[in-house]
């Protein structure tokens, strides 16, 4: 259960980094046959955008010319040319490793040849197939796979691993409509607290503000881990939390417990708050708790910002930010900045670094479109 707690705290965000970290290994593979990672294909997409800045393209040229220069390598792969089946099939068989970054890429570029089968191991998959389809579908969402996800997420005789995946991927496709069946997960006798927790945080990240009357009663639950994601939900809701009780929880001795605290303030604001996260950021001596109050101190510093005022913020942050801190502004940026944000992660997809290799992948998965 604590896995599941770790899981679900650290949300969608973490499951990126978790496969883009693990370049470092993939790295150990070039020149040694076998499949080629994603780190192997990057240097073509790198060429095409020095020779676009050579030319002196705009950024949103540079952009586009990476992208269709690494769909068309990882197209040319074995994985991109292989059939669909025995893409589906590696992503099952794998627990993880290099490879599932290109694999997830082959997913999302052939996305019209593999939707069928993706709507299909959700809907009688095994239960590891089901858990890295909904992975996946965090990250690349397709609002196509929507209603397998709303009956996988409300499946009583599941597994809770998947029903948490599908929780995840429910919140990363944004529509307020699931909503009264997100709600009705919660109301469920003898569910799981993991589901219970990521169905939590789904009503918040899907805006459904009718489903505050079913968050509410777990601002009393035993557990800590569930009052604190409730008070978060509420506050991203509009409804008012108890702010002494999420003060309080910063000084828990338990590191989950002070890094939700710190993602709920975040979600609640205001000038006494921000001192807070400031010190946790600074001082606490956990990575993931220092991580989790700089992302709380930067989502209310653009809360109410333009994109491109947002822009201009998190492109300032971005300067000697923490590893993880670095991939939530990337995604931030894509999320929020519209096509000025698109265009300058693509600039930096361009550059020979680690924020380089994050930043395309980034780029590539987070169009819901591709073909």
């Amino acid at each position: 259960m604590r896995l599941a707690v770790l899981a679900a705290s650290l949300g969608v965000t973490l499951l990126a980094f978790l496969y883009i970290r693990q370049n470092a290994e993939s790295r150990k593979r070039e020149g040694r046959g076998g499949q080629p990672t994603r780190t192997s294909l990057v240097p073509a997409a790198r060429d095409a955008a020095a020779a676009a800045a050579t030319n002196s393209q705009p950024a949103t040229s540079v952009a586009a010319g990476i992208l269709e220069r690494q769909r068309s390598v990882i197209l040319s792969s074995p994985y991109g040319t292989a059939p669909i089946k025995d893409v589906i099939r590696a992503l099952k068989e794998t627990s993880g490793g290099p490879d599932i970054q290109l694999l997830f890429q082959v997913l999302a570029l052939r996305k019209q040849e593999a939707l069928p089968l993706v709507k299909e191991g959700l809907q009688s998959g095994e239960m590891w197939e089901k858990h890295m389809l909904t992975k996946f579908l965090r990250i690349c969402p397709w609002p196509e796979t929507e209603p397998e996800l709303l009956a996988l997420a409300g499946a009583k005789g599941e597994e809770w691993l998947p029903r948490q995946g599908a929780l995840y991927a429910l919140g990363a496709l944004g529509d307020v409509s699931v909503g009264p069946q997100v709600a009705a997960i919660l109301r469920e006798e003898g569910c799981p607290q993991g589901v219970e927790l990521i169905a939590i945080g789904t009503l918040a990240r899907i805006g459904y503000r009718d489903g505050a009357e079913a968050i509410r009663p777990f601002l009393e639950d035993p557990d800590m881990h569930l009052r604190l994601f409730a008070s978060r939900a509420l506050a991203e809701l509009g409804q008012p939390v108890n702010r002494e009780f999420l003060f309080s929880a910063l000084q828990n001795g338990d590191y989950l417990i002070r890094q939700e605290s710190c993602e709920a303030l975040g979600a609640v604001g205001g000038t006494d708050i921000t001192e807070k996260l400031q010190l946790m950021a600074t001082n606490d001596v956990h990575e993931a708790v220092r991580d989790a109050a700089s992302q709380s101190l930067l989502q209310s510093q653009i809360r109410d910002l333009t994109p491109a005022e947002k822009l201009a913020l998190l492109r300032g942050s971005l300067e000697g930010a923490e590893r993880h801190n670095a991939s939530w502004i990337l995604q931030t940026i894509l999320a929020q900045c519209g096509a000025e944000g698109r265009a300058f992660v693509g600039t930096l997809a361009g550059e020979d670094s680690r924020l380089g290799e994050r930043s395309l992948a980034f780029l590539l998965l987070s169009s819901n479109t591709l073909k």
